[in-house]
């Protein structure tokens, strides 16, 4: 998510992933879920629909990779607010500062 934020990933670099693993061809599914906070960088409205170049519909996920499972289980047509917040724990704050200024 911080990479959206940083311009590092938008829809040029979704697409540009797309293609370099040609993941297409190794399912049939057509959708492909992003975390949620990717959403500030992508702009799905703007990708391509249904083309060879990005021929995926793309579905916000959780916030967090641990809710994950239970999101592909259920796949809930309106995720649960636990899906959707952000809330960033000490832990979690002094991890980010240490990562940010080393």
């Amino acid at each position: 998510w911080c990479a959206a934020r940083g311009n590092d990933f938008g829809n040029n670099q979704l697409i540009e992933a797309v293609e370099a693993t040609g993941i297409e061809r190794l399912t049939n599914k057509k959708s492909i879920i992003l975390p949620q906070l990717s959403a500030g960088g992508v702009a799905a409205p703007e990708l391509p629909k249904k083309s060879k170049e990005f021929p995926f519909r793309v579905v916000y996920g959780p916030v967090w990779s641990k809710d994950l499972p239970e999101f592909l289980e259920k796949r809930p047509a309106r995720k649960p607010d636990k899906m959707k917040l952000a809330k960033f724990t000490l832990k979690h704050r002094f991890r980010g500062f240490i990562t940010h200024t080393t």
